[in-house]
């Protein structure tokens, strides 16, 4: 393989330099980017955009005979290692370790001690039901079926837009007359 030589251009941040391309699998031109102390840290590559890690010659491979060139013997392959066993799986992470997105809560189991809340559904009995919908609009005592929350019951009117409403589990603060372009598209 050809060694290209370029004059001392690599001793700058943009500069053109030979370094082996681990995409491109050979040695091409690459445009410096980085450095570390006073040597060529990061650089990418001209022919395939790859950025990487500057490497002034290629990967030695098993197959290559030693360098030195003192006569040493090359040693034979060895033979095959066996397959590794199978790993056990890993185990579950508990929420507090699990990364990235939030996971959609799971239903809660309904709190016995929420006397007013079964109050009201048993005086609602097999009455009217509202579903929600943050474009709807709704008054005190109204009874709503939230695709989330469940039945509720609106407890009063905070602000023109605003409800507080009492569900199963919790009290929740709902929007009500949103005006529907900005609403998002489920």
């Amino acid at each position: 393989m050809t060694t290209l030589v370029r004059p001392n251009d690599e001793t700058r941040v943009g500069g053109e330099i030979d370094s082996y391309c681990t995409k491109c699998r050979q040695m091409t031109i690459h445009r410096v980017v980085a450095f570390e102390d006073t040597k060529v840290k990061k650089v990418i590559c001209l022919t395939c955009k790859g950025q990487h890690n500057y490497r002034k010659s290629p990967p030695k491979t098993k197959e290559q005979p030693p360098e030195s060139g003192d006569g040493a013997e090359v040693k034979a392959p060895t033979e095959p290692k066996a397959p590794k066993a199978p790993r056990a799986p890993k185990a579950a992470k508990t929420p507090k370790e699990t990364k990235g997105r939030a996971k959609k809560p799971q239903p809660v189991e309904p709190d016995p001690s929420n006397r007013a809340w079964q109050d009201l559904k048993e005086a609602l009995g097999a009455g009217r039901l509202t579903p929600y919908s943050i474009t709807g609009t709704y008054e005190a005592g109204q009874a709503l079926d939230h695709a989330h929350f469940g039945v509720g019951f609106v407890i009063k009117v905070l602000q023109p837009n605003k409800i507080e409403v009492l569900f199963e589990n919790a009290v929740k603060i709902l929007i009500m007359m949103e005006n529907e372009a900005n609403v998002p598209k489920a």
